[in-house]
Order: C-alpha cells, then sequence, then structure tokens
C-alpha cells in the first residue's frame, strides 16, 4: 500500500485489508482524517509494526480487528478511544498494560497470544466491558481480575492452577 493510498476518502465507513500480505501499517497510508471510518479489518496479514500514529485521524472507529497477524506489543494503541469491539486474537503479543482510556470498550478478543500474566487492575475501569477472551495463552499460576460488568470471560486452554474476579456491577 503507497503513501496517500486512501487520500480524498474522507466518507469512508469500512475498509477491509483481510487475507493480504501486510507487514506495517503506516500513517503515510492516508494524509486527512478518516473521520466517518466506524470499522477497520486487517485480520490474516503479517503485521509487526504499527506507527504510533496510524489511527490518529480514526476518532470514530468503532470496530478494530487485527487478528491473525504477528503484533508483538500494543505500544502503537493510541488515538481509538472510541472502540467497541476490539479483536487482537491470534497474534504474538506477551504483555498488556491497563486499558483504561477505552472507557467504551464492550468486547475483547486477547485469545491466542502468548500472555503470560496480567495486573489484577487492567481492565478495572472499562465500565461496559461484557466480553473478555483469554483463550490459548500462557496463564499460569492464579489470575485476579477487577472487572466492572464482565458477562463473559473464556480463560480455557491456559495452565491456570486458581482464579479470582472482583466484579462490580
Amino acid at each position: 500500500i503507497g503513501p496517500n493510498s486512501f487520500e480524498n476518502l474522507n466518507r469512508l465507513e469500512t475498509l477491509d485489508l483481510n487475507n493480504n500480505i501486510i507487514t506495517c501499517l503506516e500513517r503515510s497510508f492516508y494524509k486527512h482524517e478518516l473521520p466517518c471510518l466506524r470499522t477497520f479489518f486487517a485480520r490474516k496479514n503479517k503485521i509487526n509494526k504499527i506507527d504510533a500514529d496510524f489511527f490518529k485521524g480514526m476518532a470514530n472507529l468503532k470496530i478494530l480487528n487485527l487478528d491473525k497477524n504477528n503484533i508483538i506489543s500494543l505500544d502503537w494503541f493510541n488515538y481509538v478511544y472510541n472502540l467497541v469491539e476490539l479483536n487482537l486474537g491470534f497474534n504474538l503479543i506477551e504483555r498488556i498494560r491497563s486499558f483504561a482510556r477505552f472507557s467504551r470498550l464492550q468486547t475483547l478478543f486477547l485469545n491466542n497470544n502468548k500472555l503470560s500474566e496480567i495486573e489484577e487492575e487492567t481492565f478495572d475501569s472499562n465500565r461496559e466491558l461484557s466480553y473478555l477472551n483469554l483463550t490459548s495463552n500462557f496463564l499460569s499460576s492464579s489470575l485476579s481480575l477487577k472487572l466492572k460488568s464482565c458477562s463473559s470471560i473464556d480463560l480455557s486452554f491456559n495452565n491456570l492452577t486458581s482464579a479470582s474476579f472482583q466484579i462490580d456491577r
């Protein structure tokens, strides 16, 4: 994808880049903001790098699906504060930090990554989070999470010996 590939598409609502061989999401793909973009799919690629400001012009993005890539870290994870659904399953993510800035997040897929531990307060501020998928990671020993309103949590295929949840409704 060349520089400014999405120039003059300010009414674009859905962008589907699934099933390609994209390795990097660069801000140079689009010059101006994409204010109407609500859904972005780039699953089944080879993405291993995302520019820190790639999502800067996508303030109204609600659904982001980047599953089945080679994403290792979430350092790029900025500017998508209105997300309702985020799919980062089947990547190489080893560590996650607080999701506090994503207060509208309802559905989160982190399955099939390389997560070995999650801090108790990671999802503490996600009042809307109702579905959390942590299947097939490397979570071991005990897990303790504080959640606000989660109604479904999938922790299958980990190595947990115990799990505790504090859910405030």
